[in-house]
């Protein structure tokens, strides 16, 4: 039986000797092991804040309307991208493109293997309400409570995000180049600094799945925690059963499969190594097939409602 939290806000808690919570200069974080492999995770504050990007944001897309966003219960994320090592020893196998180190994140997984590996995942940890991050819940992390077009600064560099290196380029016109600093593969977790809220390149190297279906436009009317997907109903169905323990986590179940036969898509954040500066904005949104995989789409954990 899972010990009674003495915080009531937080969903999820460690409940086995291979998990721990703790505070550090970022504030809380927990850990799980599965069969030796630690990830950590960073509690994110209930909060207001405002999503997607002002019109005179350079590199600006007309489908970040800027709105208000109030998430009312606090969460939990992982500090960096899934791994080769974590994804291999949840599922057994290793698609990833760039295997030379396996604290690269794990790449070439669609949206459907995500939900997959959290099933598995769920399965060796059952206690674990695992989940992909709602695209606000994603947006609000990578700000950590900023405004700027990214957490740090106005201006991207290659020696605080793995990216394409054109972003001079990019502001004259030619972007469409590699530039000179410029990796060209994903970088190994933790080579750059985290955000103020501990959370590692949540700009550039890996593209991130959100579980949230694709909206071209979000409008300008303010909302409190919102989530897309057409599968309303089966939302809901997940929701309820959660509380009864009827299945095993957070919109999870089989009837979110329906996705693959109807072709539905999914939204991506965070730019990529292959990307440009502009699609490393906290703002940027992306989208693809949710059964497709690239070698730059990577995924993030979260944990909680």
């Amino acid at each position: 039986m899972r010990p009674e939290w003495q915080d009531e806000k937080l969903k999820w808690q460690p409940v086995e000797e291979t998990e721990k919570v703790g505070t550090d200069e970022f504030g809380l974080f927990a850990e799980f092991t599965v069969k030796g492999v630690t990830q950590r995770l960073r509690y994110i504050e209930p909060t207001t804040f405002m999503m997607g990007s002002p019109e005179n944001e350079d590199g600006r897309y007309n489908n970040e309307d800027l709105h208000q966003v109030t998430l009312s219960q606090g969460y939990w994320l992982a500090d960096t991208a899934c791994t080769q090592e974590l994804w291999q020893t949840v599922t057994g196998d290793n698609p990833s493109e760039f295997k030379d180190d396996s604290q690269n994140p794990v790449v070439q997984v669609s949206w459907l293997d995500t939900q997959r590996f959290i099933q598995q995942l769920k399965q060796l940890t059952p206690e674990l309400l695992a989940h992909l991050p709602t695209e606000a819940q994603w947006e609000n992390a990578c700000r950590a409570g900023t405004a700027t077009p990214f957490s740090f600064d106005d201006d991207i560099s290659v020696d605080r995000v793995n990216y394409r290196d054109t972003w001079e380029l990019e502001k004259e016109g030619e972007g469409f180049k590699w530039g000179k600093d410029a990796k060209q593969k994903t970088a190994r977790i933790k080579s750059y600094a985290p955000n103020d809220w501990g959370l590692y390149e949540m700009h550039g190297n890996v593209f991130e799945w959100c579980f949230d279906e694709w909206q071209e436009n979000l409008g300008n009317s303010s909302v409190i925690d919102p989530v897309t997907a057409r599968f309303s109903s089966a939302v809901a169905q997940e929701k309820q059963a959660d509380k009864t323990g009827q299945y095993g986590g957070f919109y999870d179940s089989a009837l979110l499969t329906n996705a693959e036969e109807v072709g539905v898509q999914r939204v991506l954040r965070g730019g990529s190594w292959y990307g440009h500066g502009w699609s490393c904005r906290s703002a940027i949104r992306y989208r693809n097939d949710a059964s497709n995989r690239v070698r730059f789409f990577g995924f993030r954990i979260a944990v909680g409602l």
